[in-house]
């Protein structure tokens, strides 16, 4: 995929913070935040439906079929998942993942650790993620206990 100019990632990065409010509003308050019992096809459509008439008074900011795709996929990786970490987690060739700060991603694939392009949009994007990853296993991350290991069912 090619990489946006600088104003258009601008625009694009308002548009899904726009489009993560208006995905919790579709969520029922017992499911906001956990992937159990939601509908996410109707939810992609209902995100789809949405996008046009915002997009129209974004003036400046015109999505492909593949960007407006990419978007919602984002949109619902972040309310629901573990946002820039879902694709890492389906990825069968890595064994492990390391993260030490929103842009500090690792990844260990056939017993090489390489860093990943894959970055938060800052502490508090990460810190929703692994509070939300954690939350199901019982554990927590703090300020003065930074570190936890921790394997996904």
């Amino acid at each position: 995929m090619e990489a946006m100019p600088p104003q258009e990632e601008l625009l694009y990065e308002r548009l899904k913070i726009h489009l993560k409010a208006r995905l919790v509003d579709l969520l029922p308050p017992a499911n906001a935040g956990a992937a159990q019992g939601v509908d996410t096809g109707e939810l992609t459509d209902q995100l789809r439906d949405m996008l046009g008439p915002i997009l129209a008074d974004l003036r400046g900011l015109a999505l492909s079929a593949q960007d407006q795709d990419r978007l919602i996929h984002e949109t619902l990786s972040e309310v629901l998942g573990f946002g820039p970490l879902d694709a890492l987690l389906a990825d069968e060739t890595i064994s492990e993942i390391m993260v030490n700060g929103p842009r500090d991603i690792f990844v260990e694939r056939n017993g090489r650790i390489e860093r990943v392009a894959a970055t938060f949009t800052d502490a508090h994007h990460l810190m929703v993620a692994i509070e939300r990853m954690l939350g199901g296993l019982g554990l927590t991350v703090t300020e003065s206990s930074p570190v936890c290991d921790a394997r996904l069912p």
